[in-house]
């Protein structure tokens, strides 16, 4: 009884507290290949997507035809220029190849350690760059043994932060 009571007091401040979760303010879910394609098909401008393999959807590439795209995967396959591991990802990119966007969708649940992913990204990110990440926050398992993480948009923050040189521009989580 006294072990019940005390988790009631203990508990009692977040009873009254409300963490609301925001939607992104910037991008939407829906929006984000129209977004990142208005903001980032421009002569000169370096466009990197990780994932890039044509799996589910189709290629993004033509989305990105003013700029110089590059497909990077894991595996081999339509839509792939570079075929390497993102944990090596400065391994593949010379110094004065960098990008001006760097972008994956429903990648980083599938990578054994997405930190090391996220500090590889910004070994072979210009100076000003933007990177983009859509991932699951709650998603059936899927490509199975592939399949590690979920990510709030906290978790992502965490992983993307001013000590490793990020500013958050926007984050936020959606449904799907």
């Amino acid at each position: 009884m006294i072990a019940r009571l005390f988790g009631f007091f203990a508990t009692l401040p977040m009873r009254f507290y409300s963490q609301k979760i925001l939607e992104p303010r910037v991008v939407k879910h829906e929006k984000w290949v129209d977004y990142l394609s208005e903001n980032f098909n421009k002569p000169g401008f370096r466009v990197l997507e990780i994932g890039s393999r044509e799996v589910i959807r189709p290629s993004l590439r033509k989305y990105f035809d003013l700029s110089q795209y590059v497909g990077f995967d894991f595996h081999a396959g339509k839509n792939v220029d570079i075929v390497g591991d993102v944990h090596r990802l400065s391994e593949y990119i010379e110094q004065e190849e960098k990008f001006d966007l760097i972008f994956c969708t429903a990648v980083f649940e599938h990578l054994h350690m997405p930190w090391v992913a996220a500090s590889e990204m910004s070994k072979v990110l210009k100076d000003g760059g933007y990177i983009f990440v859509e991932t699951h926050f709650s998603f059936n398992s899927h490509e199975r043994p592939w399949h590690f993480f979920q990510f709030s948009d906290n978790g992502l923050k965490s992983l993307f932060n001013n000590k490793m040189g990020f500013e958050v521009i926007d984050s936020g989580m959606s449904n799907p």
